[in-house]
């Protein structure tokens, strides 16, 4: 298990400002002066992008998590422009908007120093189903999870319309408890659409492990009506 975080190198840190973005959620409450965060998407330099892989693959190894395909993690969207930022009454560049809704993954990365501490990877999505009470007399309910990832939710079997999907939160072990994970999710909320800040009850989680779900119930603020999706990679 990763104890430290991951190192990302000095190269990573003092090439931020030729093509990396800084991101951050609207309350930031910095351990020291050396943590920041960044976010990697599609357009971002290969190196960054590279770098993304490396933090992913210790993610996806200590949540039990399945690879994902550079293919996939990089792939555009068709360009379509959001209905939910027309519905917002944004005055947009059309190419702006277009870029945004482009994007199928943006990677979110808190960093203290030359190590990766805190991992968010979220995705564009456009459907959810709500966490509900599990109740043998609900007929409209179904069972998501597995014994592998330890955690198993009941959900709704309608299907909500939201924006932002979780597809992984990851924090190094030495740092939780610390509220990492809970700024990576403002800050995904918050810089994953242009302009836009998404509402909680728009987003959703990647069918989380035990303690993901202890997150999102912390995070969310109800131990139910937030909402799960699976990921389609």
């Amino acid at each position: 298990m990763n104890l430290a975080g991951v190192d990302v190198g000095k190269n990573f840190l003092s090439r931020r400002d030729g093509g990396l973005k800084r991101a951050y959620p609207r309350e930031k409450r910095w351990l020291n002066e050396r943590e920041e965060m960044v976010m990697v998407d599609r357009k971002s330099p290969l190196s960054a992008r590279n770098k993304v892989k490396k933090v992913l693959e210790v993610a996806n190894a200590e949540l039990g998590s399945a690879d994902i395909k550079d293919e996939d993690l990089w792939a555009p969207l068709p360009p379509v422009v959001d209905r939910a930022i027309q519905a917002k009454g944004r005055k947009k560049k059309d190419k702006e908007v277009a870029d945004s809704a482009g994007e199928r993954f943006k990677a979110f990365l808190h960093l203290e120093g030359e190590r990766c501490i805190g991992f968010c990877l979220a995705e564009k999505i456009g459907s959810a189903n709500r966490v509900i009470e599990p109740s043998s007399e609900n007929e409209h309910q179904t069972e998501v999870g597995s014994a592998v990832r330890s955690s198993s939710i009941s959900v709704s079997s309608e299907v909500d319309v939201v924006l932002l999907g979780i597809a992984r939160i990851w924090t190094s072990k030495s740092y939780r408890g610390r509220g990492v994970a809970s700024d990576l999710l403002e800050t995904a909320r918050g810089n994953f659409f242009y302009g836009l800040e998404v509402s909680k009850d728009l987003v959703a989680f990647s069918q989380p492990t035990e303690s993901g779900g202890k997150l999102a119930e912390r995070w969310f603020g109800c131990k139910t009506g937030w909402h799960v999706y699976g990921a389609q990679i």
